[in-house]
């Protein structure tokens, strides 16, 4: 049978704390309007404790008349938390997301090899060796991998306490917040301060947002002061993350920045390995499949999943039991999904091809390409060529110069420069090269 006194004293909470301005009325409804009595119990999704932001409005004396009528007392502890509902969201992408990210499951290669020890540096012993780390790279090179793995070994093998946070959800918190008054936003900049490590990931979500960032001035300059650990992530390199105040991006210099490059073809071999051994679906691989789509989807390691993913349903669906070679991998993606799935190529076979397709098409001799030469007709194919592979290589100027028989990258410049300006000039010869270009990507990505 239910106490009536502790149905009174409940009742009368419950009323305190509805009236209470600074309790979020969502917040209420979801959490605290719903709880029953019955020796009091919260529902099954309910947080293993609330945090309610003010203790002049329900006393001791009224908590401690509460818990003495029931069996399993109610854990209500005074003071600021973060916020629930961010709470909440950190848990869902902890649960979600996190849970996989691990050192040991990282493939490492020289295009992030840097980072990777950077980070595992910081899980170690954070903020002992250099207490802010700022990692940039493309979507796609294993940012939030890392931001992961930090998070997961710290709760695993460490006392002390981390906060991965996303900055989408950052901000939406932010916000609310901003809506309060001086006291409540000062104590949430204070509250991150409870933990030892702070992990932001995607940072150039919040570009532009001057309240916003204020807060998170605040909290980065207070963190740095206690010695605590801040990891940024962002897709942005510094010279280029704009939107932020002057004051904030000079405390981002002052740590390490870490560049994350894409992929190159070996780490993109091992992402693909790792992911068809995961999935038992290796052996119907060849090593020339591998290859190939290391080569054409080496940009972004979630594509490189995703095309993996559509190759595995076409093979199941078609019922192939043979090992796959490149023709059933361009029979199972379609033109267009390459298209929008690899934008640049990458490596050397792929000038090769543009200079025997250039030779072809102007009748010259391959080895004038590959020389020096005054001839006009010359210089313009090969600066043709220097275009077409700028536009479909990842190569740097360097390579392709070097390729070209040129004496520095300051000639393939020069020539990149000439054929957009003659493109500007005339459309006809604009819309050749696009064309060129769409032709090349539809035809030649098996090469």
């Amino acid at each position: 049978m239910h106490n009536i006194d502790s149905l009174i004293v409940w009742a009368f909470i419950k009323a305190q704390i509805k009236k209470d301005k600074n309790v979020n009325a969502s917040v209420f409804k979801e959490y605290i309007e719903t709880l029953k009595i019955d020796k009091v119990y919260f529902k099954k999704n309910t947080p293993n404790f609330l945090k309610i932001n003010y203790d002049s409005l329900i006393s001791k004396t009224i908590l401690l008349t509460l818990q003495n009528r029931i069996v399993e007392k109610i854990k209500i502890q005074f003071g600021i938390e973060v916020s629930i509902q961010f709470r909440k969201n950190i848990k869902q992408k902890e649960n979600y997301f996190l849970s996989n990210f691990k050192f040991s499951n990282y493939i490492l290669g020289k295009n992030n090899k840097e980072a990777f020890y950077a980070c595992k540096n910081v899980a170690l012993n954070p903020g002992a060796w250099n207490n802010f780390l700022f990692l940039c790279g493309q979507p796609g090179t294993g940012k939030t991998h890392l931001l992961g793995a930090i998070n997961n070994f710290i709760n695993k093998y460490s006392n002390k306490k981390v906060l991965f946070i996303n900055c989408e959800n950052f901000g939406n918190v932010a916000l609310n917040y901003l809506t309060k008054n001086q006291l409540q936003i000062e104590k949430f900049k204070h509250s991150f301060l409870n933990y030892d490590c702070l992990l932001f990931d995607d940072i150039q979500l919040l570009r532009n947002r001057q309240k916003t960032n204020q807060i998170l001035f605040s909290i980065v300059k207070n963190s740095i002061e206690h010695n605590k650990q801040i990891v940024v992530s962002s897709d942005l390199d510094l010279e280029n993350l704009s939107g932020f105040e002057r004051r904030l991006i000079s405390r981002f210099h002052a740590g390490l920045s870490v560049f994350i490059n894409p992929l190159n073809f070996d780490t993109a071999k091992k992402i693909i390995i790792f992911f068809l051994k995961k999935k038992h679906q290796l052996i119907f691989f060849s090593d020339e499949a591998l290859n190939f789509l290391a080569k054409n989807f080496a940009s972004d390691a979630r594509k490189i999943k995703g095309v993996l993913n559509r190759i595995i349903f076409y093979k199941n669906l078609n019922n192939i039991k043979q090992k796959l070679q490149c023709q059933d991998l361009i029979s199972a993606l379609p033109k267009n999904y390459f298209r929008n799935l690899n934008p640049i190529l990458g490596g050397k076979e792929i000038i090769k091809k543009i200079q025997d397709l250039l030779t072809k098409e102007y009748q010259i001799s391959y080895s004038s390409l590959n020389k020096q030469s005054r001839i006009k007709k010359i210089v313009q194919v090969k600066h043709l060529g220097i275009y077409f592979s700028r536009n479909l290589t990842n190569l740097s100027l360097n390579t392709i110069s070097s390729l070209f028989e040129l004496k520095d990258h300051s000639s393939a410049h020069y020539a990149i420069k000439k054929i957009k300006k003659n493109a500007l000039e005339n459309n006809d010869f604009n819309n050749y090269l696009q064309k060129w270009i769409l032709d090349f990507k539809n035809k030649y990505l098996n090469y």
